[in-house]
């Protein structure tokens, strides 16, 4: 993940309503083991910073797939919706 380019993308844009995409999700989603597989869930780190800058620019939401299922979850204000193959 080039972080310093999400970071980037994100102070720089002033509209009202943030939502970011991507492919894995930041967490574990609850009985799936596809998540393991996850580049960004097995590297809290990584994730930690990630999720800090979502939260620190008010993104309302991740939108990830990877997991072939549809689960919502809230971590410091930002909503994972995980969509499957959606």
């Amino acid at each position: 993940m080039n972080q310093s380019w999400v970071d980037e993308q994100l102070t720089t844009d002033t509209r009202p309503f943030m939502f970011v995409f991507g492919h894995s999700p930041a967490y574990m989603v609850e009985n799936s083991s596809d998540d393991w597989d996850s580049a960004i869930a097995i590297h809290p780190v990584q994730r930690d910073t990630f999720w800090k800058s979502l939260v620190d620019n008010h993104v309302l939401a991740y939108l990830c797939g990877h997991t072939h299922m549809h689960v919502r979850g809230v971590s410091q204000g930002v909503q994972q919706i995980v969509t499957g193959n959606g």
